[in-house]
C-alpha cells in the first residue's frame, strides 16, 4: 500500500469503505506535477488516474461517486480547481484564480461546495461550480487594548465590521483569563458600539 516513491501526498478522500482518492505531487521530467491516485480495495492498492497537471495539488473531495473536485496551484501562484464527472477517469480545469494558491476543497452535497486558499481566500459555489463566489476572510482575531486599564465605571467601545460576519468580543484580565463575553453574534457590516 504505497504511492510512487517520488510522490508527496497531501489529501485523501474515501467515498465508501472501498473507494477512495489521494492527491499530491510527483516529480516528473524535472518538474512537480499534481497527481491523483485511486483505490477500489480499501487502500490495499492504488492506481494513478489520467491526471498529471503542471503544478501542485493540495486537496480532493467527491460529493458523489462520479463527481469530484481537486484544488491546488500552477507553478506560479495561480490557484486552480479541477472537476471530474466520470469517477476520476478524466479531469478538466473548472476555474483558475490568479495570485492565490488553493489549499482545500469540500462539498456538503453535489451543489454546495467551498474552497479556501492563501491570504484568506474563501470560495463558495451553490451550483456545483457553475458559479463561484469570492470572499475575503476577516482577520482571525483582533485585539483591542483599552486604557486606562483597569477602567473604572464605564467605557464605550466602537469598532468597524468590514464584512457581515460572526463577532465575538470578550474582556480578559491581565493574566489572560476571560472575565466576560460582551458580544457573541452575527453582525452586519458597518460601525458598531
Amino acid at each position: 500500500m504505497s504511492a510512487p516513491s517520488d510522490a508527496s501526498l497531501n489529501s485523501v478522500f474515501f467515498i465508501d469503505a472501498e473507494n477512495g482518492y489521494a492527491t499530491g505531487n510527483q516529480f516528473i521530467n524535472g518538474h512537480y506535477h499534481g497527481i491523483i491516485l485511486k483505490t477500489t480495495d480499501g487502500g490495499s492498492s492504488w492506481t494513478s488516474t489520467s491526471m498529471a497537471s503542471p503544478g501542485l495539488l493540495k486537496s480532493i473531495c467527491f460529493p458523489e461517486p462520479e463527481t469530484g473536485y481537486a484544488v491546488g496551484r500552477f507553478y506560479t501562484t495561480s490557484g486552480i480547481i479541477y472537476k471530474t464527472d466520470d469517477g476520476g477517469a478524466s479531469w478538466t480545469v473548472q476555474s483558475t484564480y490568479p495570485d492565490r494558491s488553493l489549499q482545500s476543497v469540500f462539498f456538503n452535497n453535489l451543489n454546495t461546495g467551498y474552497a479556501v486558499g492563501e491570504d484568506g481566500l474563501i470560495l463558495m459555489t451553490p451550483n456545483g461550480g457553475g458559479h463561484v463566489g469570492r470572499e475575503e476572510a476577516p482577520p482571525a482575531t483582533s485585539t483591542l487594548t483599552v486604557h486606562p486599564n483597569p477602567f473604572r465605571e464605564r467605557i464605550v467601545i466602537e469598532y468597524e465590521i468590514k464584512n457581515n460576519s460572526s463577532i465575538t468580543a470578550t474582556i480578559h484580565n491581565h493574566l489572560g483569563q476571560q472575565l466576560r463575553v460582551l458580544v457573541n453574534e452575527y453582525q452586519c457590516k458597518g460601525n458598531t458600539r
